[in-house]
């Protein structure tokens, strides 16, 4: 395990910072009328710290906060040792106690955990490693994690709320463990049975109206169980029956409380549906970044599946307006920033679905798109790669994932020679992932980042697909090892149905909502790329595992729409964030530039204000910070105007890059929407997603499905007859899909 020094830090109030290294396994230290007392304790189970922390003056102190930093360095920034680095991938405080895990790529576990209330934690976001400064927060890596013994309020409702002030000649008392774990499935035993605190872990977070919420307690003492549904009210049963978030309290005998969340979700149809409006009322923006057209998925999926004439045509004439700005379709290539070639990879994935939403009227779309298909391969090397200069671009959002897209669509339009040409250049790039594995690059600063691993996962998984059965051996091994090594940047053991199966990540706010501060942003709309990665997996290998995390990644995302249709941007982990965030300044409204765009609510300039918030979802701002008459802009606020042929510094009024949310959407209508999944698993007991599944005798399994569905994905150790309804239809062992329209 990678450790520094343990510290103590006191901030008394803003950038008045005092950190004090501890060198000894037993020592106390005073510094300003606070005394700290420290003791280290290990055995073969686990390190434990002993703290006290003491008010030596006859006054109260308030500080911002106390802090205890156990000296884990978190550090990734070099390929391969950043494999052996811990992350901090969770974090979470009771009103009682406090628990986690750190996990390195290479699956080293280290949890961490507490019998005492700890007020709350903060990540120590910064690219220098000197823990006074609060300068330099935008890099991509975290240096280590402080937990906060005292904390000033606010914070999250689970927080306990009377570690906020240091009482004149008051002590207190924290107990730390540090505990090795071989496997996270030891987490809840071990943490239990050495902090005597109950744990909550579950398979699944989301479900549907008639579900019953099932979960498992690991704890020493005996202990009650309290059900609350979203209108607060008891609810012994534990039935979900309507839609929204429904609260689990575990109470131990000795007092200790452990709360759980798990989601009644509303038909993913809906989810879809809603989305198609929000990328109309939230409008796209012609920049220099795809993230502020991304909605256009949402549109033309939606106009797919579910058209409506007058929303899509609206969305449409948009897309023509606003594409026209930032692509040349006549000569075929970008007019800003040629070398950001996820823009143009995103451009033809976005033209694929606009195609397939109507083929009859739209196969110009897929012309164009196999043109700039085309282009795309310009920017291939020898080594299989697709490059922005020297660097490897092909998991910066997922470049040959778009070309197979096009190369499949290609295919089923007769477009044998184009479908051929494409397909193969995508095989080539996931060729070169498979033989590099994490040995990749990504956008902006180098780190073990959240999409490079898990845009490679999903590539290699995905062109596995492609092959047959006899040749996918190499490349599920290889998918597989990118999704193990991935497993330290996800949410696999919170038991909170907003965060759980999403991938952590911590740089997006100061591009897509402009928030100048580095929090965890989970789910955000780039958590769907793991959720593709689960989803080829599961079709791959038929593990239940992958199915499960699919299901729970995709529950959260969906979330981020609010039950009266609010889209936001993404959840806010950090339980407490305070920075300098673009609010609107009504006093400077703005003339929408778009002729296609014609809203209610009123586009305005931006103006910065300190905000305080944590555990939370976060707003889009692109409902009212929109373009004006410049039309074309930056991306996001310090971003200029970077044409192909030369930079412009402009007023980057409008830029933004919070529809990368839309992402979960595009996710959604291929992995989980009109789906069903049966599964039977080894002891023979069967099992449904999207459905309820039941054995009626040895021969027969009867299946109800939740919602309108076209395929089912059987996943059979023997031959059945399905009962769907009033059709029965017989099923071989296998992993396949079957087209339920016909039966």
């Amino acid at each position: 395990m990678n450790t520094t020094l343990p510290h103590f830090r006191i901030n008394r109030r803003e950038n008045d910072i005092i950190t004090i290294p501890i060198s000894d396994s037993q020592c106390i230290i005073e510094r300003g009328g606070i005394e700290f007392s420290f003791k280290e304790t290990k055995n073969e189970n686990y390190t434990l710290y002993n703290l006290t922390v003491s008010n030596r003056t006859e006054t109260d102190i308030l500080p911002e906060n106390i802090d205890f930093l156990p000296g884990i360095d978190t550090y990734m920034a070099e390929h391969p040792e950043r494999n052996k680095i811990l992350f901090p991938s969770m974090l979470r405080c009771e009103k009682t106690h406090f628990h986690g895990y750190f996990m390195s790529p290479d699956g080293k576990i280290l949890a961490i955990a507490s019998p005492d209330a700890i007020a709350s934690y903060s990540l120590l976001y910064s690219k220098t490693r000197n823990f006074d400064e609060n300068e330099g927060e935008y890099g991509h890596r975290i240096h280590t994690v402080a937990l906060n013994l005292f904390h000033k309020n606010p914070l999250p409702e689970r927080h306990p709320k009377n570690l906020d002030v240091l009482h004149s000649k008051e002590t207190k008392e924290f107990n730390i463990y540090l505990i090795p774990l071989d496997d996270l499935s030891q987490y809840g035993e071990k943490i239990s049975r050495i902090c005597n605190i109950p744990i909550i872990t579950a398979d699944l977070f989301t479900g549907v109206p008639g579900n019953k919420i099932t979960f498992e307690v690991s704890s020493k003492e005996p202990y009650t169980v309290n059900c609350k549904s979203p209108d607060n009210t008891d609810n012994p049963s534990m039935k979900m029956r309507e839609v929204g978030v429904y609260t689990i309290y575990v109470t131990s005998e000795s007092g200790k409380i452990s709360e759980a969340k798990f989601y009644c979700r509303k038909p993913w149809s809906s989810y879809l549906k809603v989305a198609r409006l929000s990328a109309l009322n939230k409008p796209q923006k012609a920049t220099t970044h795809a993230e502020s057209w991304y909605g256009f998925f949402s549109a033309f999926l939606a106009a797919k599946h579910y058209p409506d004439k007058a929303i899509d045509e609206r969305l449409s004439a948009q897309f023509e307006e606003i594409s026209s700005l930032m692509f040349n379709f006549d000569k075929i290539e970008p007019y800003v920033i040629p070398e950001r070639i996820q823009n143009t990879s995103t451009l033809i994935s976005v033209l694929v679905d606009k195609y397939e939403a109507d083929k009859t009227k739209n196969e110009n779309d897929l012309k164009l798109a196999s043109k700039f298909g085309d282009w795309l391969m310009k920017c291939q090397k020898e080594d299989g790669g697709y490059y922005k200069g020297n660097t490897l671009y092909t998991c910066v959002i997922y470049i040959a994932k778009s070309m197979f897209e096009l190369a499949e669509s290609e295919k089923a339009a007769g477009f044998e020679a184009e479908a051929k040409r494409h397909y193969e250049s995508a095989a080539r790039a996931c060729e070169q992932l498979c033989e590099k594995l994490d040995d990749i690059q990504t956008e902006g600063e180098q780190t073990f980042e959240d999409g490079m691993i898990s845009c490679s996962a999903l590539q290699i998984a995905m062109y596995a697909l492609s092959l047959p059965e006899i040749k996918r051996g190499k490349y599920i091994k290889a998918a597989e090892h990118m999704n193990k090594l991935h497993s330290c940047l996800e949410h696999k053991l919170v038991p909170d149905c907003r965060m759980n199966g999403a991938s952590l990540r911590f740089w997006e706010a100061q591009y897509d909502i402009m928030f100048h501060k580095n929090f965890i942003c989970s789910p955000h709309g780039w958590s769907a790329w793991t959720a593709y990665a689960k989803y080829y997996l599961y079709l791959l290998t038929g593990k239940e595992i992958y199915l499960k995390e699919l299901f729970n990644c995709i529950g959260s995302c969906v979330q981020l729409m609010s039950e009266d249709g609010n889209l936001r941007w993404a959840f806010a982990n950090d339980p407490y964030i305070c920075g300098r965030k673009l609010v609107p300044d009504y006093e400077k409204p703005v003339t929408d530039g778009y002729s296609s765009v014609k809203l209610s609510v009123p586009a305005c300039k931006g103006k910065y204000e300190v905000v305080t918030c944590g555990e939370e979802y976060i707003d889009m701002i692109s409902d009212w910070y929109r373009v004006g008459e410049q039309r074309l802009t930056g991306g996001y606020d310090l971003c200029p105007l970077i044409l192909a042929d030369k930079t412009i510094s402009v007023d980057p009024q409008g830029g933004a890059c919070d529809n990368d949310v839309h992402e979960i959407f595009k996710c959604l209508e291929e992995t989980v929407l009109k789906k069903a999944f049966i599964i039977e698993r080894e002891d023979g007991t069967v099992s449904g997603y999207n459905c309820t599944a039941s054995k009626i005798n040895s021969s027969t399994i009867k299946v109800d499905l939740h919602e309108d569905t076209e395929l089912l994905h059987t996943n059979l150790k023997n031959k059945y007859q399905v009962e769907l309804g009033k059709k029965i239809f017989t099923v071989s062992p296998a992993l396949k899909f079957e087209t339920l329209t016909n039966k």
